[in-house]
């Protein structure tokens, strides 16, 4: 392919991202006309063309095409009963506070991953794809993106502009891709804010110690996931809501104690606490993606501006703290300090040029902890993207009646490996997603059934404890 029909992707693509996709699930209960949905899908294609896009082989390049890729984007099914009979849990108006994912992953295994065009599918994967699966009075959108072409916030805007076609408005056009540098070091001094506690020593700090480079370490991760799996636990698919009283109460206690934290520092923070082995295992590995798009030159709709931070040298006394008290507030918010601290430090010029050399002189990175059977635990917080604000037309429904603008009743993030990866039987263990919407904030991952079992304890216990029980 010349190099005009191929543009290559940049650094902060290529790093954690490049062997994963992530996807928005929509569930809407109402009837939708999918004929109506696969055609301003076509629209949107036309509209902004990197969407017609794949990979090549090895997720360096997006490779574009003359001729339409619609195809490869869409891919839709009728089950012909009630979204109740089947999935249950959906269909209430109120949804409860836990749901197994795995029951809605099965509706979307497509029969067009088995044929011949599979190979193709797998190695040079469609860069966007949307996936309906429609029942008798509801339908389950299903929209994913590679990772290497951009985050979560550039995935909502792509759906957002898909709700603007249904609803027959207008887009703007893309703006291009752009290489994603430093801003210059005096902004940076500047917008870092305050001098914090060191959390990290200046070798904790490079970045180098908690990831592994190079397609030989890659594919004995992957061979040690895929081992180990015969032999322990497996991990989990689940989502769970932590009600938003809790974590208004977390916010009213840290700021009665002069703490200053965010609620994300406090989710992550009650995360960790939840995923922390006992008091003789071995210590937890826990990164968190950090949004770095402030210090970065960059125009783009479409980009990863965005780094792992690993959560480490967190001091012993918390930890112990933790350990023995891991239901009082107060613990709670001292880890989430923690977390804070860690944040504005990685937010340094020394760290996030590092992270950016990284990324450039390797040709492969992953975690080092990747394909290891004890939690590896790595969350993306999408609270900063107002997903409920989504609304779906449902298109023109027969004999020419009127479309509707439908609300959803649940949306969810997810985020998996790649085709090439899942079709090898390996799966994206230990990674959690948050949203939030109306009633709380939402966590979902495959994770270890004692975690599990830990997170819907200790969100008892805080329930519990607010209604003086």
């Amino acid at each position: 392919m010349s190099s005009r029909n191929a543009e290559k992707l940049h650094s902060l693509d290529l790093g954690v991202a490049r062997f994963t996709e992530f996807s928005i699930t929509v569930i809407l209960t109402e009837w939708i006309n999918a004929d109506f949905y696969q055609l301003k899908l076509r629209e949107l294609a036309t509209a902004w063309p990197v969407l017609s896009t794949r990979l090549d082989r090895i997720r360096t390049k997006l490779l574009y095409s003359s001729s339409s890729r619609i195809h490869i984007m869409w891919a839709h099914k009728n089950i012909a009963t009630p979204l109740a009979t089947k999935l249950p849990e959906y269909a209430q108006d109120d949804l409860p506070l836990s749901i197994d994912c795995s029951h809605l992953d099965e509706y979307f295994k497509f029969p067009a991953m088995t044929t011949i065009t599979a190979p193709t599918r797998i190695t040079k994967p469609a860069v966007f794809r949307l996936q309906v699966v429609q029942f008798m009075d509801a339908a389950v959108l299903k929209f994913t993106v590679q990772h290497p072409l951009c985050d979560a916030k550039g995935l909502y805007k792509i759906v957002s502009a898909y709700c603007d076609l249904l609803d027959g408005r207008k887009i703007e056009a893309l703006n291009p891709r752009t290489p994603l540098e430093l801003v210059n070091e005096e902004k940076l001094s500047d917008d870092t804010g305050d001098e914090v506690e060191p959390l990290m020593t200046e070798q904790e700090s490079d970045s180098s110690s908690y990831f592994s480079k190079g397609w030989g370490s890659l594919v004995m991760k992957g061979v040690s996931q895929w081992s180990r799996r015969a032999v322990t636990d497996p991990r989990i698919s689940k989502a769970v809501l932590v009600p938003l009283p809790v974590m208004m109460h977390w916010r009213t206690v840290a700021d009665q104690l002069g703490v200053r934290v965010s609620r994300n520092d406090l989710l992550m923070a009650w995360l960790y606490m939840c995923s922390l082995p006992k008091a003789g295992k071995s210590a937890l590995n826990f990164t968190f993606v950090l949004n770095v798009e402030q210090f970065l030159n960059a125009s783009g709709d479409l980009h990863n501006p965005w780094c792992l931070v690993p959560v480490n040298n967190i001091p012993e006394a918390v930890l112990q703290r933790v350990r023995s008290a891991p239901n009082q507030i107060e613990t709670l918010i001292q880890l989430a300090q923690c977390f804070r601290n860690i944040i504005e430090q990685a937010r340094s010029p020394k760290f996030l040029e590092q992270t950016l050399k990284d990324h450039a002189d390797a040709p492969v990175i992953a975690p080092k902890d990747f394909g290891k059977s004890e939690p590896n635990i790595r969350v993306s917080s999408w609270s900063y993207i107002d997903l409920y604000s989504l609304k779906f037309a449902s298109g023109p429904r027969p004999y020419g009646d009127y479309s509707n603008v439908l609300t959803p009743r649940w949306i969810a993030g997810n985020i998996d490996f790649c085709p090439a990866f899942v079709w090898a039987n390996l799966t994206c263990d230990d990674t959690i997603v948050t949203w939030n919407e109306s009633r709380g904030y939402w966590i979902q991952g495959r994770l270890h059934q004692e975690i599990w079992e830990r997170i819907a304890q200790s969100s008892a216990l805080v329930l519990l404890h607010r209604a003086g029980k």
